[in-house]
């Protein structure tokens, strides 16, 4: 019976081992990997990138009712400051909010907004947006509204495209963009 408590005596300091390498080896593995990872995303992205784009359509004619919060919150942002059927009605339309971020400051940058509408078919139409200050995480608002709402009818598809110092950084499209 004494042959076996070496053994016991060993398992038991490799167990010590383990637990006080293991956590700190643990630890490293996790750190590697996850700078790996950012290291990756930056390359995809050396200039800037557009992280979404959110489309809300305000239809006339339609008051939205939900106990959603989110969803109620949306309607009563856009349509905020509404008194009379005429601002009610200049407030119809598309609202396309682009979030993009990670390009420098001092660049010289622009979002182009590529649209068709319902009863334009495939005319292209377009705006462009040039952001007054930019910074790491940026914000900007595209608003088809009013006479440009009411001749061409709601947005079909869409695309965005960020352009940094005239090259084209990035893109990111509607779904049934062609």
């Amino acid at each position: 019976m004494w042959r076996f408590t070496p053994l016991l005596r060993v398992n038991n300091t490799m167990n010590n081992f383990s637990r006080v390498l293991g956590l700190p080896l643990f630890f490293a593995l996790a750190a590697l990997l996850m700078l790996s990872s950012c290291a990756s995303a930056k390359k995809q992205h050396p200039v800037g990138y557009i992280k979404k784009a959110d489309n809300y359509h305000l239809k006339p004619g339609l008051r939205i009712e939900t106990e959603d919060p989110a969803i109620r919150f949306e309607y009563m942002h856009r349509i905020h400051g509404a008194v009379e059927s005429a601002d009610y009605e200049a407030r119809y339309g598309h609202y396309i909010t682009v979030h993009w971020r990670g390009v420098q400051k001092g660049s010289d940058v622009k979002l182009r907004l590529e649209y068709r509408q319902a009863k334009t078919g495939a005319k292209l139409s377009v705006l462009e947006s040039t952001p007054a200050k930019v910074r790491w995480r940026n914000t900007s608002d595209f608003e088809i509204l009013a006479d440009a709402y009411e001749k061409g009818g709601p947005i079909t598809s869409w695309r965005v495209v960020l352009l940094v110092n005239g090259q084209e950084a990035d893109v990111f499209e509607s779904f049934l963009w062609k």
